[in-house]
C-alpha cells in the first residue's frame, strides 16, 4: 500500500489556519482593550457622577485590595466588594475608607507624639475627652499635657492601655 500524504498540501492548509488564529488573536485583543477602555469610561462616569475624587477612589480601592477580609468587614462593614457594591454607592465607598483614614490619624493611648521637635517624643497615656486635652509621659518620665492638634504622630504604638488596665483591676 502506498502512502499518498501531500505534506505540502498539510503544511500549506496548516499555514492558513494559523494565519487566521493570529488574525482572530489579534481580533479579540482589539476588542478587549475596547471593552477595557469602555469599563473604565463608564466607571469614571459613575464616580463623577457621585461625586467620587479618582485619587481617592484609587487609594480606597488599593486599601480593599491590599487588606484582609477582616480589616474589610471593620472599615467597610462588607467582605466581599460585590456585597458592598450591592448595598451602597461607590461614594460610600470611598466615605467609609475616609473615616477609617480619619480614624488611623486620630491621636490613641500608646502613640508616640511630638510637639514641635520630633527628637524630643512622648506617649500618650490619657486623653481628657471633656476639654480635649492628651495628658504624655516623656522619656526622662516628665509629664506633657497639650491639645491634640499641635501634636505630630511618630508612627510608633506602645501597648500603654493594657499596662493602665492593669493598674485599674490593682485597685
Amino acid at each position: 500500500m502506498e502512502n499518498n500524504v501531500n505534506y505540502q498540501e498539510m503544511y500549506d492548509r496548516f499555514d492558513t489556519i494559523e494565519k487566521k488564529h493570529q488574525e482572530i488573536k489579534k481580533m479579540l485583543s482589539e476588542t478587549n482593550i475596547l471593552v477595557d477602555s469602555l469599563k473604565a469610561d463608564s466607571v469614571r462616569m459613575l464616580r463623577e457622577k457621585q461625586g467620587v475624587n479618582d485619587e481617592e477612589f484609587k487609594e480606597a480601592y488599593i486599601l480593599w485590595c491590599r487588606s484582609m477580609f477582616i480589616d474589610r468587614k471593620g472599615i467597610w462593614g462588607e467582605y466581599d466588594l460585590f456585597d458592598f457594591v450591592n448595598k451602597y454607592s461607590l461614594s460610600e465607598f470611598v466615605n467609609k475608607y475616609k473615616e477609617y483614614k480619619d480614624k488611623q490619624d486620630e491621636i490613641r493611648v500608646g502613640d508616640e507624639v511630638y510637639f514641635t521637635d520630633p527628637n524630643y517624643k512622648s506617649v500618650v497615656v490619657n486623653i481628657e475627652e471633656d476639654d480635649d486635652t492628651i495628658i504624655m509621659m516623656s522619656s526622662v518620665g516628665k509629664w506633657h499635657v497639650n491639645k491634640p492638634s499641635v501634636l505630630h504622630k511618630t508612627g510608633k504604638h506602645y501597648d500603654i492601655q493594657s499596662i493602665l488596665n492593669g493598674l485599674k483591676e490593682s485597685d
